[in-house]
């Protein structure tokens, strides 16, 4: 926003929505929008004005304002909350008719805009006379009060963390363990969920066992958050980021899995006799709790079910059955031990791996099985390990290794593999090293973990490392820098599988609540947003400001 001209953007896209010139020659100090995004109020050197967003028309009356005094506005239940010094008033923009409240605290307005709270003072509109208000409220603790968009409840954030009230009753619900200090809360249109936004951005589930859904901290701090169709958006310095959160199933679930790409998942609740593939319920019959496993195909056509120790391939489209087979399991505990391909079902032994005929479930080879720290098999079908003897990465079919021996300094706990067998990630205890199998090279630092893994998984370029703690948190890494991409976030639940999609790029989440949590991960999307809002190619302070992490390059080649 300019002295004459509003520009609008979507920050989905970061690209131009609208906008409009004309207005009055004064000096802009701050803009408030609406909470259905349809009006801007602006605060200039003397009074406040309402637009409309799309026009630029003025609508109501425009409130006069000392120049020597500040003077804030921000939209609360239809009517705007003004503060002028240290005196706050509820304006109705409509009427211009003003009411002041006797109160120096925060205040919001009901969405029914029948009164406004203040502490733990009521007040009728537009009388402005106190009524009987939220005596459970610290008059002393700073509050700051938020309503669901139903009127139905009042959230209450002050020194002592995270109230919710009925505003019928007016007795307090429900208080949140955890809640930052003094973060500012936002609900969801529904009221289903409430996001607290300050030097953290957490997203919870009122009335749930386990409300916290996410908790992601911040380099800086969120200065706005809102809730949209695309889950929760907050504002860090001049960065818009998006959070996804999905909110728990009823039923827990004892299996879950991601495809590599996170285009399919595949549930499974407990006691259930189907599995939920892609949102579809599959019957599979009774299935022994917390002993099934999935895996699905590169392409995601394929899905094999392990129980106990029998293996099922079915077709992901028509649900057929392509195979139903007793391999014979070395240890039906361990992961990968049926893995669907292109070329067949491979199964893991004790002394082999057999691949079989799909369909059909026809044994076509027997592979020697050396003791490996951990095996997987490419897109293309090929069957890879790490020895655990020669400490090499082996094409297990042929023998031959894919380069020199990896300096692997302990003992280790876990390995993952990229989909195009050209990076291996191994899990020690505190650390996670990522290696190039063709080189025998340690990419970039160590990865410091604090606790031990559920899973982990690289993107489709290999460039960035996820990884799932035990301890509810959920890191991801820059590989070839070794640096952390922001601090660990924390989940509601450890997540048990992850994936990143490609467009958009995404790293996909989900555990066994059944919660899926989607966080943006490349910086390309930032840049194409800051070109967009640009409209030029960054200059080379600019980019150290938005990318720090990244060489400074040409991005923007529209502008060019």
């Amino acid at each position: 926003m300019s002295s004459r001209e509003v520009k609008v953007w979507d920050v989905a896209t970061g690209r131009r929505a609208g906008g409009f010139t004309g207005l009055p020659g004064k000096r802009p100090r701050q803009v408030s929008v609406s909470e259905d995004g349809r009006l801007l109020a602006i605060v200039d050197d003397t009074g406040i004005t309402v637009r409309e967003l799309s026009t630029g028309r003025q609508l109501g009356k425009r409130l006069d304002a000392p120049e020597e005094v500040d003077v804030r506005a921000g939209f609360s239940g239809g009517r705007l909350l003004v503060t002028i010094g240290q005196g706050t008033s509820v304006l109705d923009w409509r009427s211009g008719r003003s009411t002041a409240l006797p109160t120096m605290s925060e205040a919001a307005v009901h969405p029914g805009g029948g009164y406004a709270v203040a502490g733990r003072e009521l007040f009728a509109l537009p009388s402005g006379k106190r009524r009987a208000g939220f005596a459970d409220i610290c008059a002393a603790c700073g509050s700051v009060p938020v309503f669901s968009p139903d009127g139905r409840r009042l959230a209450v954030s002050d020194d002592t963390g995270l109230t919710l009230y009925d505003t019928r009753t007016r007795e307090a619900l429900q208080s949140f363990d955890g809640w930052e200090f003094r973060a500012v809360p936002v609900f969801s249109q529904d009221g289903s969920l409430i996001a607290g936004f300050g030097e953290s951005v957490t997203v919870w589930r009122p009335d749930a066992e386990e409300p916290l859904l996410i908790r992601r901290e911040l380099e800086g701090r969120a200065s706005q958050a809102v809730f949209g169709p695309g889950g929760l958006r907050y504002l860090s310095e001049d960065t818009v980021v998006t959070l996804r959160p999905s909110p728990p199933s009823d039923e827990p679930m004892d299996a879950v899995r991601l495809s590599g790409d996170g285009r399919s998942l595949a549930t499974h609740r407990l006691d259930a006799t189907d599995i939920t593939v892609d949102g579809k319920s599959r019957p599979v019959g009774a299935v022994e709790a917390y002993d099934a496993d999935f895996a699905f195909s590169p392409g995601n056509g394929l899905l094999a079910v392990r129980d106990g120790e029998e293996v099922t391939v079915r077709d992901t489209a028509t649900w057929r059955e392509l195979a139903r087979l007793t391999p014979g399991f070395g240890n039906t505990s361990e992961p990968n031990v049926a893995l669907p391909t292109s070329r067949g079902l491979w199964t893991a032994g004790e002394k082999t791996f057999t691949l079989w005929s799909l369909p059909g479930g026809r044994r076509l080879k027997d592979v020697p099985r050396p003791r490996l720290l951990g095996w997987a098999t490419g897109a293309d079908g090929r069957l890879a390990g790490l020895d655990a003897e020669r400490l090499q990465v082996v094409d297990l079919e042929s023998g031959r290794p894919f380069g020199p021996p990896l300096a692997l300094p302990e003992q280790a706990q876990d390995v993952w593999f990229s989909a195009d067998l050209k990076r291996v990630a191994v899990n020690f205890s505190g650390k996670v090293g990522v290696w190039d199998p063709a080189t025998g090279a340690r990419l970039g630092d160590w990865l410091r973990t604090d606790d031990a893994a559920w899973d982990g998984a690289f993107s489709p370029d290999g460039r960035l490392f996820a990884f799932a703690a035990q301890d509810k948190t959920l890191s991801l890494w820059d590989v070839e820098r070794g640096r952390r991409i922001g601090p660990p976030i924390e989940l509601a639940d450890s997540a048990r599988s992850l994936a990143f999609t490609s467009g958009p790029a995404e790293l996909l989440a989900i555990g066994r609540g059944g919660r899926l949590t989607r966080l943006p991960t490349t910086v390309e999307r930032l840049a194409q947003a800051a070109c967009a809002r640009a409209g030029r190619d960054l200059t080379a302070a600019e980019w150290r400001r938005h990318l720090p992490d990244r060489p400074f390059e040409r991005s923007c080649p529209s502008a060019r």
